[in-house]
């Protein structure tokens, strides 16, 4: 059999097919193509391969922590020295979780509120707007009629008498009527067009689909998160005459349990505290004029970094007291949309830092990753996120803008340009204490 070299190859997979010499050769190109698409097709499933692989090792790697955490957990509770502390740890945790669940059914609760309410107050309105609307072509629908009628009705009037002026004396008289009538005509073309148009924007209105509810307003999500944070400081009111508030706190931010709580006459004490509290957080007399005594000092206080933020500045809206058990964790009810509240950040009383980077995510960012893994940022009270970057990315200029509140560049231009042009901006440190990359030019031009 005939074997083509590729470059002979390809001419012949772009020449017509009549330009084809032989079936064999037809048959050659057809088992190229075909190798061409069979490679690629395992090269893709060599990349899909490794995947898994990689997928499957982090699985694994998690399953063996769970294993380690379960192991230690068992020995723990197997010693009572060790056993007390130990459910005094969990009950903690029990306690400020309790906590956010209370706030996070309040924040549900009054969204659904809300979203009732206005929903209402929106399809309403689109209905009067539409049964206007349709008034309103309708009614200029029956004009354009109208008008067609008037002028079909003079066009033909003009007709019938021209017809009847068929005299050698009507010359003149003839003439006159004629351009009267193209005027006529020309009338009618142009209210026939109308009316035409007149029943398409009809078919357009009638046509028109439901209108999609845009969700709530930024005045609804404010009054979520104010009331929420109104009921986080009850809540913080009732627990602060214990130690319970920071007890709980610090057993969220930790991994595992201490032996810090005593013996095991002191961790009864502390557990049947605890219950106490439970009941404290769970107590709804009077709660309803307590939010709304609360709720009316915080809106009058409460400051927002833009027109369209939901969330107050967290200066703003502290009352006399730091510390909010999860103020703003049942925002979590609408943090879906992205606008109200960080549940985790804000129900351990940490500060949102996101790092926004100016290219894709790779070894340079691994101090701030395993920083991440062993907790570092949490011990210092910080929920740390890094915020991918890109080709089509700015990172100085979303910095700038307010976006997010940090950021990482490998580019000195960039940060030049930005100081330059006085975006508010400052590079306050350095991965690297001497950066890989150097600028150079021609001698005779530095």
């Amino acid at each position: 059999m005939k074997v083509l070299n590729p470059i002979e190859l390809a001419r012949q997979a772009l020449l017509p097919s009549s330009d084809k010499e032989t079936d064999e050769q037809q048959r050659v190109l057809q088992l190229f193509r075909n190798r061409a698409e069979l490679k690629k097709a395992y090269s893709e499933l060599q990349d899909e391969i490794h995947r898994l692989k990689d997928r499957l090792k982090q699985q694994e790697g998690a399953t063996a922590r769970i294993r380690e955490m379960l192991e230690h957990l068992e020995g723990r509770l197997g010693v009572p020295e060790t056993g007390y502390p130990t459910l005094v740890f969990f009950q903690l945790r029990n306690l400020w979780s309790r906590g956010a669940d209370l706030l996070r059914g309040f924040g549900t609760d009054l969204e659904r509120q809300h979203v009732e309410r206005e929903r209402r107050a929106f399809v309403a309105e689109v209905n009067r707007r539409q049964f206007s609307r349709r008034q309103e072509v309708e009614s200029r629908l029956r004009g354009a009629e109208a008008a067609a009628a008037e002028t079909t009705q003079r066009t033909a009037a003009l007709t019938r008498t021209l017809e009847s002026l068929n005299r050698p004396w009507h010359h003149f008289k003839r003439r006159r009527l004629q351009k009267e009538a193209a005027a006529a005509a020309r009338e009618q073309s142009s209210a026939d067009l109308a009316l035409t148009e007149a029943r398409r924007e009809v078919e357009r209105v009638l046509s028109e689909g439901e209108v999609e509810f845009p969700g709530l307003s930024v005045e609804a999500r404010r009054a979520v998160n104010i009331a929420v944070i109104a009921y986080a400081d009850i809540l913080v009111q009732r627990l602060s005459k214990t130690a319970l508030l920071s007890q709980a706190r610090a057993a969220v931010l930790r991994r595992e349990p201490s032996d810090e709580y005593g013996d095991r006459s002191e961790c009864e004490a502390l557990m049947a505290d605890v219950a106490r509290a439970c009941g404290l957080l769970a107590d709804r007399a009077n709660l309803a004029q307590e939010i709304k005594v609360r709720v009316e000092k915080l809106t009058a206080a409460a400051r927002y970094r833009g027109d369209d933020d939901a969330v107050p500045t967290p200066e703003s809206v502290v009352l006399n007291r730091r510390k909010l058990l999860g103020a703003g964790a049942a925002a979590t009810g609408l943090a879906g949309a992205g606008a109200f509240l960080s549940m985790d950040a804000m129900a351990q009383d940490k500060v949102k830092v996101n790092m926004q980077l100016g290219w894709i995510a790779g070894g340079n960012q691994i101090g701030e990753v395993v920083a991440k893994q062993l907790g570092y940022y949490a011990t210092e009270g910080i929920d740390f996120a890094i915020q991918p970057g890109g080709p089509s990315i700015d990172g100085v200029a979303i910095v700038a803008s307010g976006r997010w509140e940090v950021g990482q560049v490998s580019s000195s231009p960039s940060n030049m340009l930005a100081v330059s042009q006085d975006l508010p901006i400052k590079v306050f440190a350095t991965g690297l204490q001497q950066h890989p990359y150097t600028f150079f030019s021609l001698k005779k031009n530095p």
